[in-house]
């Protein structure tokens, strides 16, 4: 099947992108079979407006398989979950099974993240067995949003979040992300971890190799009703990753995505498999802190020019804060204002009781540059 990615490092050059931060997961080899159904959907998890291909996962389902379930490691000297495993002839599910913790460095940067930002909600494609999922909605109680193709995952993430008594805090969803919404498509018979997607098939039903498909855009509706407006989020779907920005163009716009924490192994491998992936664009740049300007009583601006990178469109803007400290009490300044294709606005405000005067000067000694991209 041909797979893009979103990002073509076309002008990457040395940007440090501290919007993205790398994630690599490892790849395993599964044993063990176990039947499956697809899961009903009860009014009370029916979201209004939500494409019919979206599978949504009923919170409350029995789950008849035998899965094994642990608690993890606690992280922070507070927050401990529980994760439901495969056999141990899968990577992830060892690790986690021997140390009690999947990716510990990330997952406690994550949380971090999330401390210090308590408007923030998650969205984790590409879910796996929850090793995120359940950390931020089982710990720390924020919304998450789960997504992930292989049902064995999806029954997983379902039986440790009945264990944990969040269904309010999780939706789940069982689907792969596509540039089509409703296709049928195979999965690679391999471990969990690996699972890629296949060929499209006629085979009109979801089972363990076959997902239905959807376009990130079609998960709008549910952060809408459940009144998200800021998320970070984790994408890891073994080089699927573009179909998140060639399909979220609405999501972008409406929701102030503020940080996505991806994997890179795959980028080398997909540049030149489809056509999509050359026509795909972006640059970035940093920003100097001396732009900031005073804009209201409590309110700082800046206007970002990015005549240089001859967009011909206007892009997708992404945009971080970095500094030698304090720019963490900033909140805003994610929400692009007045895009253009040759510039656009941010406004930055703070929880910290400071008027726009202050924090201009604090901005100028504490350096708070804006690291910025555009993908058109």
């Amino acid at each position: 099947m041909n797979r893009s990615n979103c990002i073509n490092p076309k002008r990457f050059g040395t940007f440090p992108l501290c919007l993205l931060i790398s994630c690599c997961l490892s790849v395993s080899f599964y044993l063990g079979l176990v039947t499956h159904c697809k899961y009903l959907i009860t009014p009370v998890q029916t979201i209004s407006s939500l494409a019919a291909a979206v599978n949504l996962i009923n919170p409350n389902q029995d789950i008849k398989s035998n899965i094994t379930c642990i608690e993890t490691k606690q992280l922070l000297n507070l927050y401990s979950t529980t994760v439901c495993i495969h056999s141990n002839a899968d990577v992830v599910s060892h690790k986690i099974a021997t140390d009690r913790i999947w990716e510990e460095r990330y997952v406690t940067r994550l949380l971090r993240i999330l401390i210090r930002n308590p408007f923030l909600d998650m969205i984790d494609i590409g879910a796996n067995i929850g090793s995120f999922t359940m950390f931020t909605a089982g710990a720390l109680g924020r919304f998450t949003l789960a997504v992930d193709c292989y049902l064995p995952n999806i029954e997983r993430i379902l039986r440790a979040v009945q264990i944990e008594n969040v269904q309010n805090r999780v939706v789940l969803i069982h689907n792969a992300l596509y540039s089509e919404s409703g296709k049928y498509l195979t999965l690679s018979n391999g471990p969990p971890s690996g699972i890629e997607l296949g060929k499209a098939t006629q085979q009109n039903f979801t089972s363990e190799y076959i997902v239905q498909t959807i376009r990130f855009d079609d998960l709008l509706p549910i952060l809408l009703e459940k009144r998200v407006q800021s998320v970070m989020i984790k994408i890891d779907i073994e080089g699927s990753e573009n179909y998140m920005c060639e399909t979220g163009s609405k999501m972008f716009e409406l929701i102030d995505i503020q940080l996505v924490m991806m994997e890179w192994g795959h980028v080398a491998t997909i540049l030149n498999q489809t056509n999509t992936t050359k026509q795909i664009y972006f640059c970035g740049g940093i920003s100097s802190y001396t732009l900031w300007q005073p804009y209201d009583i409590d309110v700082m601006m800046m206007n970002i020019d990015t005549t240089n990178c001859s967009f011909n469109a206007i892009p997708i803007y992404f945009t971080s804060m970095a500094g030698l400290g304090s720019h963490w009490v900033l909140v805003g300044y994610t929400s692009i204002s007045i895009a253009t294709n040759i510039s656009f606005t941010i406004y930055a405000s703070s929880w910290v009781n400071w008027n726009s005067t202050e924090m201009v000067a604090n901005a100028q000694i504490s350096l708070w540059n804006v690291n910025w991209l555009g993908i058109s």
